[in-house]
């Protein structure tokens, strides 16, 4: 494994671990300690990444990639596969709970018009995952640029 896929890798067990619902125990009214999930974890994912490549690889963040003739600067690349990697890992540990009855919701609460499988219903859930992707891998993408800076150029 390249330090880059080791680095991924070690950012997206943390991303994915602190964006695990363990904090459905906490009553409704505290609802902004879920800004956590989705905000705190791909950028903590993000930061780890960066600073994994940077001590790992004995190198400058601040180098490029190249890909396919385009110029992207490593940092956010990073945090972005990092993020994406922690949604991925957050949402098996988020079934582990549920199957196990560990967390506040136990059983999903399904909307009684969200029962059927019409067409509209499923392009709205797949509209939502997308959605919600993008927003880890952008939210990521920032947490590699905070990396970067944090642990990016010796100069």
């Amino acid at each position: 494994m390249t330090p880059r896929q080791q680095s991924v890798l070690v950012g997206a067990v943390g991303a994915g671990i602190l964006g695990t619902s363990y904090f459905d125990f906490v009553p409704d009214h505290l609802v902004f300690l879920n800004l956590l999930e989705v905000i705190a974890a791909p950028i903590f994912g993000g930061i780890v990444a960066v600073q994994r490549y940077t001590s790992r690889a004995g190198t400058s963040i601040g180098s490029k990639l190249e890909a396919g003739g385009a110029e992207l600067f490593l940092g956010p690349v990073l945090g972005a596969l990092a993020a994406a990697g922690g949604l991925v890992i957050s949402t098996i540990l988020n079934q582990a709970l549920r199957m196990a009855n560990l967390g506040a919701q136990g059983q999903m609460r399904v909307a009684p018009q969200m029962q059927e499988a019409s067409p509209k219903t499923i392009v709205a859930a797949v509209a939502t995952i997308v959605g919600v992707a993008a927003l880890h891998c952008i939210v990521g993408a920032i947490g590699g640029t905070i990396g970067a800076a944090i642990f990016g150029a010796d100069e």
